[in-house]
């Protein structure tokens, strides 16, 4: 796997909101959720993105 930081920081976002939503019966389940997701698409932009090159042609 070629960035396995960031597959375990995703599941980490979606196992801690599945254990709170779980938990917890005064929360917010779409709250959590939308919460989730947009995390999940600032690690995944974060981790995924290539790097770029200084090299000019």
């Amino acid at each position: 796997m070629k960035y396995p930081w960031v597959s375990i920081a995703i599941i980490g976002v979606w196992l801690g909101s599945a254990i709170a939503i779980w938990s917890r019966d005064d929360i917010s389940v779409e709250n959590i959720l939308l919460i989730a997701m947009i995390t999940t698409l600032v690690i995944a932009f974060i981790g995924f993105r290539t790097p770029h090159s200084n090299i000019s042609s």
